[in-house]
């Protein structure tokens, strides 16, 4: 639970990026990837921790937490970036 409950917080805060970043969606998108991997660093280090001691599906949690929302963002990055260049060529 407390998984689906931290992705929804990623899937929320990459929404906010992409709401506040609407000039720049690329780097609205890729800057969440930079801030959402920051901010998880720390508990990874935890899942690690307890991984050592047995409990391996701790990090396949916590990969599903950070992967799944850094993986939406640099998609959405990369389709503004294609988005920006067709503009640029018009």
């Amino acid at each position: 639970m407390q998984t689906i409950v931290a992705t929804a917080v990623g899937f929320g805060v990459l929404a906010l990026f992409g709401y506040f970043g609407r000039r720049r969606p690329q780097l609205a998108f890729f800057g969440f990837i930079a801030a959402w991997l920051a901010i998880c660093v720390a508990h990874m280090t935890y899942a690690v921790r307890v991984a050592a001691l047995g409990a391996s599906e701790e990090v396949a949690g916590h990969a599903v937490v950070f992967g799944l929302p850094a993986a939406l963002a640099f998609v959405l990055g990369l389709w503004a970036r294609w988005r920006e260049g067709g503009r640029s060529e018009e």
